[in-house]
């Protein structure tokens, strides 16, 4: 029997990953999911090292890196990611490996052949690539919403803007479709790219590539108009905010 744990933020990804561990290898013992960095560390200092950990890189408190600053991980890591290509060389250099969301059965074949052929160079490499890549500003550039029972990935890229309705997360695409995203607005600020991605106000996170335009309205505030519906229009940002608001806009 092997005992592995599961590091992951999104619910549905964490219990697809599970379900699919247990079809590829029923030797494999799912003993834990975590979904934050402190959750991880809590378990993993009060519980013995697991023989093999699947961790996402992009948890809501943060980087999944910094559970190896705070203890010492010895097993074999394989990555759960929507990262872009340049780390996914960055894992192939360092002869470790990731699955690329949504979850192919045949590439966790792959992977875990591959841990059971070469332990060691998990081990061995993961500070390697802590280092590589521990300071890189890259975002994740997709997520899983849901639509009624269905889970779709998006791209960032197509996702208009998030809002916040009766305590729900909702997106909107660039097609007008509206979704369900598991994590709240504070959450999501922390993940997503902030150059393209704005906090307009404590409802709205909104894309920059889809406003059509904004402007001053009752003399501090901005009137921002989206490309899409919103259930508020216009998005309106505060007075606190504007100045912010107005930088961030010049900039990207």
């Amino acid at each position: 029997m092997i005992k592995a744990i599961i590091i992951e933020d999104e619910k549905p990804a964490a219990a697809n990953l599970a379900k699919k561990i247990s079809q590829a290898d029923n030797s494999i013992v799912v003993e834990a999911t975590l979904s934050t960095i402190e959750e991880s560390v809590q378990w993993l200092s009060s519980h013995t090292l697991p023989e093999l950990i699947f961790l996402d890189i992009h948890l809501s408190d943060g980087l999944s890196f910094n559970i190896f600053k705070e203890i010492k991980i010895t097993s074999p890591v394989i990555f759960t990611t929507t990262y872009d290509s340049y780390l996914m060389e960055a894992f192939e250099l360092n002869s470790i490996d990731y699955l690329l969301k949504p979850i192919e059965t045949s590439r966790l074949n792959d992977a875990l052949e591959k841990f059971r052929n070469t332990k060691n160079y998990y081990s061995e490499n993961i500070y390697k690539l802590i280092q590589k890549v521990d300071n890189s500003t890259h975002s994740k550039y997709r997520l899983i919403a849901r639509k009624g029972l269905e889970h779709v990935p998006l791209k960032l890229d197509d996702i208009a803007l998030f809002y916040t309705e009766n305590r729900l997360t909702f997106l909107i695409d660039r097609d007008g479709k509206k979704y369900i995203a598991d994590n709240n607005l504070s959450a999501l600020e922390n993940e997503l790219d902030k150059s393209k991605f704005y906090r307009a106000n404590r409802q709205y996170i909104i894309n920059i590539d889809f406003i059509k335009g904004y402007k001053t309205a009752e003399k501090v505030k901005i009137s921002v108009e989206m490309a899409v519906d919103t259930i508020k229009s216009p998005v309106m940002i505060s007075q606190d905010s504007a100045a912010d608001f107005r930088e961030w806009i010049t900039q990207v």
